[in-house]
């Protein structure tokens, strides 16, 4: 599991890096006749200050997502999965006999872990056996 929770550090670092390079949050999406429907800052003066356009049909929706998922959002769930991560290396790391429910925390905690690596699994160095039903 040490290896997957340093798989799992590294890529939030990597989500992390994205995020604050991007433009800052919050977004909002907007229909505009100009611009069709974009997403934009939450402090834009027009729509033409979008960081995001789409104009497909799903386009609102896409829009709508796309907002949703903006960086400070991100950011919250980055900080989110590193306490989780930060939880279950220190439960992990205590001896069993110290704590009498320790051995059960550390097994739940480490199935979320394995939870959190999903979206991740498309990743090159994601590994089978990190899936929660154990690579099958």
């Amino acid at each position: 599991m040490d290896e997957l929770v340093e798989f799992l550090r590294a890529r939030l670092a990597e989500d992390e890096r994205a995020a604050r390079q991007a433009t800052e949050g919050p977004w909002t999406a907007e229909v505009s006749g100009e611009t069709g429907h974009c997403v934009i800052p939450s402090d834009a003066q027009s729509t033409r200050e979008y960081v995001a356009r789409t104009q497909l049909y799903a386009a609102a929706f896409d829009a709508e997502h796309i907002a949703r998922h903006d960086p400070a959002r991100v950011l919250r769930e980055i900080e989110a999965k590193r306490r989780l991560l930060n939880e279950y290396t220190k439960v992990a790391t205590n001896d069993v006999n110290e704590v009498e429910y320790a051995h059960g925390w550390a097994n739940a905690l480490g199935e979320a872990v394995r939870l959190l690596a999903l979206p991740y699994a498309d990743h090159p160095n994601y590994r089978k056996e990190w899936r929660p039903d154990g690579g099958q």
